[in-house]
């Protein structure tokens, strides 16, 4: 009954703005895992190991992986939780690479721009990397990938630290706002209708930056994860309460 509701749900968007191109910069477009940018790796090795630690092991766990692209970190969810997940991206370009080169037979791919809405209390965990920075409905994002996890689920959400990676001094035409680390947990936590607690939170820079501005990407050793401490990049695990 799921997969029937999410095939009628998520139909293929037909043509999406030049924003969301497969070229457009913002997307890894390697065809193999080893061809994809280390820090991408290394944020959904993360949210492979919090999806493994904290999933129940029934027959009735799915996943969801929001903004996926081209669904290399779908397919490392997919094999580390063993378990049907969902990979959802605006690029029809991005779900085609997904389907040739990233499906495996636990994987479903599905192009839809956002605003999009989700089936409530359904997903196991849901994971968000890199995407809350280019939606301009902020709370109606979160309400839906909030909204979609079942009471003991599993959100893992990354995105830009405003503290140390400014978007005045690094305009971005794909971003529409970076969060702080007390923002976002804020906005995560304090929200009465969330009910999430956090589970744990790691910083990641990527970048050499100088005078505050992007100059090259870190050397790929570089770019692994700090518990508990302020990077670049902010990576949250959180728990929805029963």
């Amino acid at each position: 009954m799921i997969f029937e509701y999410l095939r009628n749900r998520f139909k293929p968007t037909p043509e999406a703005p030049p924003r969301f191109s497969l070229a457009s910069g913002e997307r890894q477009t390697g065809l193999r895992l080893e061809d994809i940018r280390n820090d991408h790796l290394v944020r959904y090795e993360y949210a492979c190991k919090i999806v493994r630690q904290h999933l129940k092991r029934d027959s009735g766990v799915f996943g969801l992986d929001v903004f996926c692209g081209t669904g290399y970190g779908t397919h490392m969810l997919a094999d580390a939780a063993q378990r049907p997940i969902l990979g959802i991206d605006a690029s029809a370009e991005a779900i085609a690479v997904a389907n040739t080169h990233y499906a495996n037979e636990q994987t479903f791919f599905s192009a839809k721009l956002f605003p999009f809405f989700l089936p409530r209390d359904t997903f196991d965990f849901v994971v968000c990397m890199e995407s809350l920075e280019h939606v301009a409905e902020t709370g109606l994002f979160l309400n839906q990938i909030v909204g979609a996890l079942k009471p003991g689920g599993i959100l893992v959400l990354s995105t830009p630290n405003a503290n140390i990676w400014s978007l005045e001094r690094n305009p971005n035409p794909f971003h529409y706002r970076h969060f702080s680390r007390t923002e976002l947990l804020e906005a995560l936590t304090a929200h009465p209708g969330y009910q999430l607690e956090l589970i744990d939170w790691q910083g990641q820079d990527i970048y050499h930056f100088e005078q505050e501005v992007i100059a090259h990407p870190l050397a790929p050793e570089h770019m692994n994860l700090r518990p508990q401490a302020e990077g670049q990049i902010l990576l949250f695990s959180f728990v929805k309460k029963t």
